[in-house]
């Protein structure tokens, strides 16, 4: 019970992401496992600026990193992406 409740409110994949991969590590984890659009994305990049700041190499920079990181954190998250609609998390 108490590693459940753990693992739901601490994960240790988030300790070493940076802060913006952090907030987008925590929306798709609370959103799980629904899609965050790119958009939703790009919102939690740049926040009240994400029109004027959007780039979509960004954004994919962004999931490459966050890919490769919960990867080699040994993350029990696997960050999927849904083509033309956005990413989401899956449990492995």
């Amino acid at each position: 019970l108490m590693d459940d409740y753990f693992l739901e409110f601490y994960d240790a994949s988030a300790i070493r992401l940076s802060h913006t991969q952090q907030t987008i590590f925590q929306e798709l984890k609370k959103r799980f496992p629904t899609i965050v659009s790119r958009d939703g994305i790009a919102q939690l990049m740049w926040s009240a600026r994400w029109r004027d700041q959007y780039s979509d190499w960004a954004i994919d920079q962004m999931i490459y990193a966050m890919r490769k990181e919960l990867q080699k954190l040994k993350s029990p998250w696997i960050l999927k992406t849904k083509r033309n609609k956005g990413y989401f998390l899956v449990k492995k």
